[in-house]
């Protein structure tokens, strides 16, 4: 990589995932610690919180289910009419493994936009990173993700999903084994406020009389 008259050298390494960097003490080689301690990056687009937060389930093949949820107010998208959320899940050098958008759901309910994203992985620690397509703004989030196996056999619990009741004689924008689901992504709650709780038990047996 050429910067001016100084440049950096960068070497892709067997199990490495991507290119790395390579000290050098050739001429005119650069301090990439320098460099980027040197340089300033300013994200020019206003940034939109974006609550989220996540729930695990067992997937029957060995795998895990992944499901974000995450929630945007109304009045930060504007009067846009649709919005897509994009959940992207990385390995420890940051090469993709998953990639899934979906549509989000504008909600009557406290006028939010509500998106659900998905993913099938491996037990293992990933990094991972969502983003609502805004226009004009910046909406996205980032952090690892540790996912535990489940034990076939044993009686083991799945994430936990906190939500509200759909409206009576309507139907929830996300469903999880026929049961309507109404995900609250905000983990602060008002006195006196109702939640619903999903989660799900694997491993149960039946009790055979006699």
């Amino acid at each position: 990589w050429y910067y001016g008259n100084t440049h950096f050298l960068f070497e892709k390494r067997f199990g490495a995932g991507d290119f790395i960097y390579v000290p050098s003490v050739t001429r005119g080689a650069g301090d990439i610690m320098q460099a980027m301690a040197g340089e300033t990056f300013r994200d020019p687009l206003p940034q939109v919180e974006v609550e989220y937060y996540a729930a695990d389930f067992a997937a029957g093949d060995g795998r895990v289910e992944i499901e974000f949820y995450g929630s945007l107010p109304a009045s930060a998208a504007g009067g846009n009419r649709t919005i897509e959320s994009s959940f992207g899940v990385f390995d420890s050098a940051w090469n993709r493994i998953e990639l899934n958008r979906a549509a989000a759901v504008r909600l009557n309910v406290g006028s939010e936009w509500l998106a659900v994203n998905r993913a099938l992985l491996a037990p293992g620690s990933y990094s991972y990173a969502i983003s609502l397509d805004v226009p004009e703004r910046r909406a996205a989030g980032r952090g690892n993700l540790e996912l535990e196996p489940f034990h076939s056999g044993w009686v083991d619990l799945s994430g936990i999903v906190l939500g509200a009741a759909p409206p009576a004689g309507s139907r929830a924008p996300h469903q999880r084994r026929g049961v309507d689901l109404l995900p609250r992504p905000s983990l602060s709650f008002t006195k006196g406020e109702i939640i619903t709780v999903y989660l799900e038990v694997y491993g149960l047996g039946r009790t055979i009389p006699g």
